[in-house]
């Protein structure tokens, strides 16, 4: 199950990232115009699809991503991570 949800995950970075080289103009016009819709809809698979696997192997993504963001903190002092755990946080606990 974990293997399948992992393939699934890189299908979905792999739509993310074309719809951001779309986004950025350097997607082939073979490929179609930038849709911001689309954008937001592969973001949002990739972070539900990381949840899921987060999921399944156990892991507390809310402790995960706060020792992760202290660890970021103490290399970079120009990144305001407190600011992008208080979204993260708030938008995960209307769905976990």
């Amino acid at each position: 199950m974990v293997l399948a949800r992992t393939v699934k995950l890189s299908e979905e970075i792999g739509e993310l990232s074309e719809q951001i080289l779309a986004y950025s103009g350097l997607q082939r016009k073979t490929k179609g115009d930038f849709d911001d819709k689309k954008l937001c809809e592969e973001f949002a698979d990739v972070l539900i699809s990381t949840l899921l696997i987060a999921k399944y192997v156990n892991i507390d993504v809310e402790n995960a991503l706060k020792d992760k963001i202290n660890k970021i903190d103490g290399r970079y002092w120009f990144y305001n991570s407190l600011k992008v755990y208080k979204v993260v946080t708030c938008v995960m606990a209307q769905y976990i």
